[in-house]
């Protein structure tokens, strides 16, 4: 038995990312309070090689933005790689901003030509909520109380002048986590703890952050928990 000669014709495509897509995006409301976290997913579905799409990247200026990263479910089928590519972001400011355009350049395979899958630049509104002074007003007046009760301690103690300087300096940081903990715990809503994370800034706490902007994290007592304990 022979099997007779298969000949297969390859066209230049032009592009490194080549198939049939759609493009879907889910965007939050444009105006929001400032520290209220806006979301946004893009969700690209087709045939295609799913795997030459970039991760999408934001850098704008005066605002966090915590990303996903990229979720990809595919199967393979006759007609090639079928699947869907998405991407979650959540942007956390208290003055207005803009999202800038993103573009996903492809080789459309069925009309045999340059495509490309675009979302337009969006402005987002953020209105006045709380100020990061008013809020931290009364933890800097706790603060300051706490480092005249530790002057006074030293002074009356002397022989022990050098070993109460180190007991300060851990005691000023136990007593940072210690307010602001006290904080979380005084919360009466979702959103509060959001503003509150928010506005406290540390990288520590974005994983918390995000889970609660994504709805994953519902309980407020869960919340504290992993803060807190």
């Amino acid at each position: 038995m022979k099997q007779k000669s298969l000949y297969v014709d390859v066209k230049r495509s032009e592009a490194d990312l080549v198939g049939s897509f759609e493009l879907e995006v889910k965007e939050g409301k444009s105006s929001i309070k400032a520290y209220e976290p806006y979301s946004l997913e893009f969700i690209i579905k087709g045939i295609g090689n799913f795997e030459k799409l970039e991760p999408i990247s934001f850098e704008i200026d005066g605002v966090k933005v915590f990303s996903q990263k990229v979720i990809l479910n595919s199967s393979l089928k006759k007609d090639g790689e079928h699947g869907v590519w998405s991407q979650k972001f959540a942007f956390v400011s208290d003055k207005n901003f803009v999202i800038p355009t993103v573009k996903f350049k492809y080789f459309d395979i069925k009309k045999e030509s340059k495509n490309m899958l675009g979302f337009d630049s969006i402005k987002v509104t953020v209105t006045p909520a709380y100020k990061k002074v008013d809020l931290l007003d009364e933890e800097q007046k706790d603060f300051e109380f706490k480092l005249d009760y530790l002057y006074y301690l030293l002074t009356f103690v002397l022989g022990f002048i050098v070993a109460k300087i180190s007991f300060k300096k851990d005691k000023k940081s136990q007593n940072k986590q210690e307010m602001f903990c006290q904080r979380v715990r005084s919360v009466k809503t979702m959103r509060e703890l959001s503003v509150l994370l928010a506005i406290d800034g540390s990288r520590k706490y974005s994983e918390v952050l995000l889970k609660i902007e994504k709805g994953e994290l519902t309980s407020l007592n869960a919340a504290r928990k992993l803060i807190c304990d």
